[in-house]
């Protein structure tokens, strides 16, 4: 009995890696944006958290004003990376409930539950 409760949880720990893959992979379908400075600078980052563009629309003034359109961009790209975050949770959160709720009932893993 033990070995067929056990090849049945390897079995769903191998289901929930192809689970896992699939969210990743999703991810770099998912492009979150924020836009700073009214516009001037736009940046998109994917589910996975990797710049997928950076725009800039600047006039003689932001590159006169160097220290303001650096900050607008390091702005924009955590604010984008912050939304590709909280994405990336929903989409796991799916995949980590899958697992846990087909734990055995006291299983004590460290840091999870």
């Amino acid at each position: 009995m033990l070995m067929g409760g056990l090849g049945k949880m390897m079995e769903q720990m191998f289901n929930a890696q192809n689970e896992v893959a699939q969210v990743k992979e999703d991810l770099e379908k998912v492009h979150v944006e924020a836009e700073k400075g009214a516009g001037r600078v736009q940046a998109i980052v994917d589910g996975n958290k990797k710049i997928v563009t950076l725009k800039l629309q600047i006039d003689k003034s932001d590159i006169e004003n160097t220290e303001l359109l650096e900050e607008l961009i390091v702005t924009a790209l955590n604010e984008a990376l912050s939304k590709a975050d909280i994405e990336a949770r929903k989409l796991m959160k799916d995949v980590a409930g899958d697992l846990l709720s087909n734990l055995p009932a006291g299983l004590n893993l460290p840091g999870i539950g």
